[in-house]
């Protein structure tokens, strides 16, 4: 696709409203947005939501802050407020995005560590099997109206944000920097071993 200019990037909430979510959080299918649009969504941001998506079956292309990915079964893919993305789903994608307002982040990130960076980082990451069954379980409570369901909706999407962070974690610490930040860190600790 040709470049877009950052000045056309739209800024979508997803419901129109000035509240960003009209209940504790929002699951829908890929298929349920993407069918609307022949499974193609062009570039446009979140100011206030942040989006975590499962690609359970077919796939297609992300193109994530100008940058295109492959979109492969049991990929994840974060989107935190404010990066601009776009999809290219082959016809009959299967999956789930997950789809959280800031206030309910800044609720579950209180007094967990450094968590919030990790975050921020919008990528494709691999899939495990815990966030097809997260993501799995958020949708079934999340179609559902048993009680405590807000409690249980937002212990999922905490539980899928711990597993997210966990994960961009662990790719930057597999990529060439995290290698060097590694190899570094026990330079340091030889030389002060050894001073």
């Amino acid at each position: 696709h040709p470049p877009t200019s950052l000045q056309a990037i739209q800024s979508y909430s997803l419901f129109g409203e000035s509240t960003h979510l009209p209940d504790v959080m929002h699951c829908e299918t890929i298929a349920e947005r993407s069918v609307l649009h022949d499974w193609e969504l062009a570039p446009h941001r979140h100011a206030r939501l942040h989006q975590v998506m499962l690609i359970q079956s077919g796939g297609g292309w992300a193109n994530l802050d100008e940058q295109s990915v492959a979109l492969m079964p049991g990929c994840v893919v974060n989107v935190p407020p404010g990066h601009v993305h776009a999809f290219r789903f082959e016809q009959g994608t299967q999956g789930w995005v997950v789809t959280l307002a800031d206030e309910l982040l800044d609720e579950i990130l209180t007094h967990v560590g450094d968590v919030r960076q990790s975050l921020s980082t919008c990528c494709v990451l691999p899939g495990v099997p815990l966030v097809t069954s997260l993501m799995e379980q958020i949708w079934q409570e999340f179609q559902a109206s048993a009680p405590a369901r807000a409690l249980v909706l937002r212990g999922l999407s905490a539980t899928l944000l711990g597993w997210v962070a966990r994960s961009v974690t662990s790719s930057q610490d597999d990529s060439p920097a995290g290698t060097e930040s590694r190899l570094v860190q026990r330079l340091r600790s030889l030389i002060d071993q050894h001073y």
